[in-house]
């Protein structure tokens, strides 16, 4: 007589890994920096590619408002008062923006100076807890981002340095975006290096100017799981 065992096994079988963040594209307004009009709202095209994409805006001057990608609110990050005089290193990102041409719009609490940039990533399901640091004042830029491999760390670096060079980043960081006003130093600078347990973003500048800066993990949509099958033995 035959006996018919029907066993549920686990099996732990890795799904593909997705692919960690990558780069898709940046891109600035026309002009990316006016300290001398300004503005109370800036608009531009950013054009979205990939799976899995993620937009993010970096802007230094008044107190961000709102920021939208196709009309659709992106979360702001983290606001640092460069010189604690009102001149803000904001940051803000969406999570699966439309793909294509779409236009970014970044809103002031009133008009005045600004330098703006964006870049976008694909393959990027979350964001990490963001880290900062400033403002202050020194040569050496610098924030910590907690982070893991596989993943990939972006910055977003803003200084208060009148007539100074655009800003050097550090060894393992490649720069994404940066915008350098050379009279008023007033720039945005967004950079990317990979991820680690620990990931220090920095910079040099030409001497010791303010600066305020913040960092965050893109993390991709899943890294594995678990299959279950049925197996039927006799």
């Amino acid at each position: 007589m035959r006996r018919l065992i029907l066993a549920l096994v686990l099996l732990l079988i890795a799904l593909p890994a997705w692919a960690v963040p990558a780069f898709d594209a940046a891109s600035n307004p026309t002009p990316s920096f006016d300290w001398t009009i300004g503005a109370a709202s800036v608009t531009w095209a950013h054009t979205v590619t990939g799976t899995n994409p993620v937009i993010c805006v970096g802007s230094m001057g008044q107190t961000v408002t709102s920021v939208t990608y196709n009309t659709v609110n992106l979360s702001k990050q983290w606001e640092i008062d460069v010189n604690g005089a009102g001149l803000w290193n904001s940051f803000w990102c969406l999570l699966n923006p439309a793909t294509g041409a779409h236009n970014v719009v970044i809103t002031y609490s009133v008009s005045g100076g600004y330098s703006l940039g964006a870049v976008s990533y694909s393959a990027t399901g979350s964001l990490g807890t963001p880290a900062t640091a400033g403002p202050t004042t020194s040569q050496f830029p610098s924030v910590v981002v907690t982070s893991a491999t596989g993943q990939l760390v972006i910055d977003g670096m803003t200084t208060d340095c009148t007539g100074c060079n655009a800003a050097a980043a550090d060894g393992g960081q490649t720069i994404r975006n940066q915008v350098h006003d050379g009279v008023t130093g007033r720039d945005v600078n967004i950079s990317e290096k990979a991820g680690a347990a620990s990931v220090t973003m920095g910079w040099t500048l030409t001497s010791s100017f303010p600066w305020g800066t913040g960092g965050v993990a893109l993390i991709p949509p899943a890294s594995g799981a678990v299959r279950h099958r049925a197996i039927q033995t006799q």
